[in-house]
């Protein structure tokens, strides 16, 4: 059985020389893994400049349409906060599934019949050894940040020679993540009197909340099955590929908004624990994801 000790020399090989066994880089195959420092800093800056631009958009424009003389609408914002909630999840797995079959002739079966008619029919036998061969890692990056909205209005950040080649790091790079409009849409229902949001820190669970989710998810996976066949050993005849490697990029972004607490150094109770419920809900739902994998 050299053929089949080969075989299964030849996956194991590839499965340790492949993803899945050592911990995932941040950054792509393509790129260099000096370059993640800068990746992470081109993301974080975005995130920073979206919920900034964001923010600030809407209270420059609340202002230019308050009369003089009249409190603008928006001056609740100031007595908030943002909770910034970063996410990066990579997954690498890499698996392969070697099979070898053995067949041995036999002697034909001859079958006569009343008229001496005769039909030979071919014989042989089979026997299949199969086995898989599984590797999986997981890196989970998470960055929590938190921001006054009164800063965040008044501070001086400089927001170009950002990369946005999605490329070169996450979709998360894009300048347009949704945040001006999802705030717009929170801001209507505040001036509408369907929602009012909280402007002080009341009582620990009496703040409304804000949340805003943006997920991407990219999925990259290619596979290998090469084929032998001798006398009498075949390889690689099964439905499964011989060699298969996957590569899992979740980048999760959340966004809470909420009234800031007594000491001025983080959001409420109430805001605040629907960050970390965001943040906790996001990381079951990944681990999730893989256990139900194949």
């Amino acid at each position: 059985m050299n053929y089949l000790k080969l075989a299964l020399n030849g996956a194991v090989a590839l499965l340790l020389g492949g993803c899945g066994t050592v911990v995932p880089n941040i950054t792509e195959p393509y790129q260099n893994a000096d370059d993640e420092p800068l990746m992470v800093l081109n993301i974080v800056r975005s995130v920073h400049c979206e919920v900034k631009n964001a923010i600030e958009g809407l209270l420059v424009d609340d202002a230019l349409n308050t009369p003089k003389g009249q409190k603008p609408l928006l001056s609740w914002l100031y007595g908030w906060g943002v909770q910034i909630n970063l996410n990066l999840t990579v997954e690498e797995k890499t698996a392969t599934s070697p099979n070898v079959s053995t067949t041995t002739p036999l002697h034909d079966s001859i079958r006569l019949f009343s008229g001496g008619d005769k039909v030979v029919t071919s014989q042989s036998r089979s026997v299949g050894i199969g086995g898989t061969f599984s590797a999986d890692a997981t890196r989970v990056d998470k960055l929590f940040a938190f921001y006054k909205i009164s800063d965040l209005a008044s501070e001086k950040l400089d927001c170009r020679g950002i990369n946005r080649n999605p490329l070169d790091g996450s979709l998360l790079l894009q300048a347009n993540l949704g945040t001006r409009a999802w705030l717009a849409d929170m801001v209507l229902l505040q001036n509408s009197g369907d929602v009012a949001f909280a402007t002080k820190n009341a009582a620990p669970f009496n703040q409304n909340v804000i949340s805003h989710e943006v997920k991407f998810e990219v999925v990259t996976e290619g596979n290998v099955t090469p084929v032998w066949k001798f006398v009498p050993i075949s390889m690689s005849q099964g439905s499964a590929p011989f060699f298969d490697a996957k590569r899992d990029r979740t980048h999760d972004l959340t966004v809470t908004l909420g009234p800031i607490d007594k000491t001025g150094n983080q959001l409420a109770p109430t805001p605040f624990f629907a960050a970390v419920v965001s943040d906790f809900g996001a990381t079951v739902g990944n681990a999730t994801k893989s256990s139900s994998q194949p």
